[in-house]
């Protein structure tokens, strides 16, 4: 009996430490799915408040200035808030400030753009681009019988271009603009650069403008592109001869004066500088070489009834760096008779590595006048990104003056220039010039020279 007693204890006993042992092992599982419980509500909440977060910041965002924002505003917006990522588990106080500190720096950015005021919008394009630049210039003249100097150019310009997609777009440059040209004024009267005059310098700061300051339509076109190959521009253009008169904008140019026979700007001294008509132009891909072609119908300013008709092939040797250009023309500089011409001409341009060397040469045949002949070379270096140091040898035989006595010899001006080009940032450009003009004689009038030296600045936005 005793031992069927001991036998139940001892069973029961036995019983019991399994069954506590059961009952501690279910606990412990209880508590730890407990907190794996509590560790993954910590989990959502913590997500959720970012979420709601986020959301309210978004709202807020979008809540300024919602009627007026624009969508280039709204992208930033979106790129910003993108960094913001929910982070995979809950996030350290350091996350969390640095979450915050880039949603506020996304909103003080929207609102130094935004401010209290209305922003630009476009009405119908689908991208609206707005530049300009500043141009100013100091010019110091040495003639044979005096000398002048100052502050001869303040212009300032704005251009803007509208796409309305990918085959519309538009582009007009306006211009503030107070500049002169070197003259002379050798018997002191009130017109310059008569016959003879090339002693006495004097600048005449666009003579007859009140002020002194002209505010020109200088460039306003519209463009139609088919494809490469085929686009129509009409409306006031550049006229497309040549390399420097295309490139035209002071901040690309090493020297703002421009060669001589594109002066005085703008002018017509062998072709008018702009005209204002309609241009076929397009582009030919070979490889890494490229035909392009102008071709136009226009008229200048000073002649709106007599139409101008002329173009410029060019072929680009991608390989070489080098593009060489051929012209030609056919028009009337005047209305009425007497102003007929033809143009041919013919430029070379080499860009590669550190060499820029431009070269363009133009003749004309006149009716009832001399024939005129201008021409250049200007071969430049790249010191590096930031210096350029140029020379340019420069002729233009203007027609002008001309005497039986020595026909076509006569009007006769040569520039010897050399120049330095500092550019600080791309979108500045500095320049310091020194030019040496010879007037030739004609066996009437006496030649003469002039030192010129010049300090410009351009500054692009």
């Amino acid at each position: 009996m005793k031992k069927v007693i001991r036998f139940l204890l001892t069973t029961a006993l036995v019983s019991s430490l399994f069954s506590g042992q059961a009952f501690a092992d279910d606990t412990a599982r209880i508590k730890q799915l407990e907190a794996q419980l509590q560790k993954a509500m910590k989990l959502i909440e913590a997500q959720s408040e970012q979420v709601s977060f986020m959301q309210e910041e978004i709202k807020a965002i979008k809540s300024v200035e919602e009627d007026n924002v624009s969508a280039l505003q709204l992208d930033i917006a979106a790129v910003k808030a993108a960094r913001i990522r929910p982070s995979a588990g809950p996030a350290s106080n350091a996350e969390l400030e640095e979450r915050v500190a880039d949603v506020e720096e996304m909103v003080f950015d929207l609102d130094d753009k935004v401010g209290s005021e209305t922003i630009a919008n476009a009405f119908d394009a689908s991208n609206l681009d707005i530049g300009g630049f500043f141009n100013t210039a100091y010019t110091y003249v040495d003639g044979e019988s005096g000398s002048a100097h100052g502050w001869n150019r303040q212009n300032f310009e704005l251009l803007i271009r509208a796409d309305l997609n990918e085959q519309w777009s538009a582009f007009f440059a306006g211009g503030f603009l107070r500049e002169g040209n070197v003259s002379f004024n050798d018997d002191g009267d009130a017109t310059l650069n008569e016959v003879g005059e090339r002693r006495e310098p004097e600048f005449s700061i666009n003579a007859g403008v009140p002020g002194g300051t002209g505010n020109p339509q200088i460039i306003a076109w519209v463009n139609y592109k088919h494809d490469d190959a085929f686009n129509l521009k009409l409306g006031r253009m550049i006229t497309p001869h040549g390399i420097i008169n295309i490139e035209h904008f002071p901040a690309t140019l090493l020297d703002q004066e421009q060669p001589l026979f594109l002066r005085p700007f703008s002018g017509q001294t062998m072709f008018p500088n702009f005209t204002t008509g309609g241009q076929a132009h397009g582009r030919f891909f070979f490889g890494d070489n490229t035909l392009s072609y102008n071709t136009y119908i226009a008229s200048s300013q000073g002649a709106i009834e007599e139409e101008i008709y002329g173009g410029r092939l060019a072929y680009e040797f991608g390989d070489l760096g080098a593009t060489v250009g051929i012209n030609a023309a056919t028009g009337s500089r005047t209305e009425g008779a007497d102003g007929d011409y033809d143009l041919v001409g013919a430029d070379l341009l080499i860009d590669k590595g550190h060499i820029l060397w431009k070269s363009e040469v133009f003749a004309t045949d006149e009716e009832n006048a001399a024939g005129r002949l201008g021409f250049y070379t200007q071969p430049a270096w790249r010191f590096n990104d930031k210096w350029v140091g140029f020379y340019r040898y420069d002729f233009l035989d203007d027609g002008a003056n001309a005497v039986t006595a020595i026909p076509d010899n006569a009007g006769n001006v040569t520039e010897h220039m050399i120049g330095l080009n500092y550019l600080p940032i791309p979108s500045v450009r500095m320049r310091l010039t020194g030019t040496r003009r010879e007037y030739d004689s004609t066996g009437v009038i006496g030649d003469a020279e002039a030192n010129i030296f010049q300090f410009s600045t351009t500054y692009s936005f």
